[in-house]
This record gives structure tokens, sequence and C-alpha cells, in this order.
């Protein structure tokens, strides 16, 4: 994550091939939600890709039809 003022915070997606929304993309990004919520220096969060032919190519359906199967972030109670 990289702080830009003011209050804007990028997130570059990097995890090659596809940028898949899957158990470990997913957890890293709950962990960032959990840190940015209660900053009160970030505004906006803005996400790009590392690969500019795209931002992700889908995400793991699985974790809809069963949450429980989504790895718990890292610092998350």
């Amino acid at each position: 994550m990289e702080a830009r003022p003011p209050c804007v915070a990028t997130v570059t997606l990097d995890q090659p091939p596809l940028n898949l929304m899957d158990g470990v993309l997913l957890p890293p990004l709950r962990g960032l939600v959990n840190r940015v919520r209660h900053d009160a220096d970030v505004r906006v969060v803005v996400f790009d890709s590392a690969d500019p032919e795209f931002f992700s190519v889908h995400g793991d359906m699985r974790y809809l039809t069963d949450p429980e199967a989504l790895p718990a972030a890292p610092g998350r109670r």
C-alpha cells in the first residue's frame, strides 16, 4: 500500500498470472481493509493492477457459496 496526499492509498494487485480473487489474494485485501478502516489519514483507496492488460480475471465463486472457506485476514479477530 502506498499513501499519497491527500488521503489516498494506492493498492496494486500483483498476483500473476491472473490476479485471481482467491484464498491467496483475499486475506491480504481483508487485512488492508482492517488497517485502513480506522485510519483517519486514508479517505480513498485506489486499486490498480501490476499487469496493464487486466485488473483481475475473476473471483473464486466458492467464497460466495461457502464464506467459511475464506481464510481469515492477518490480524483479524
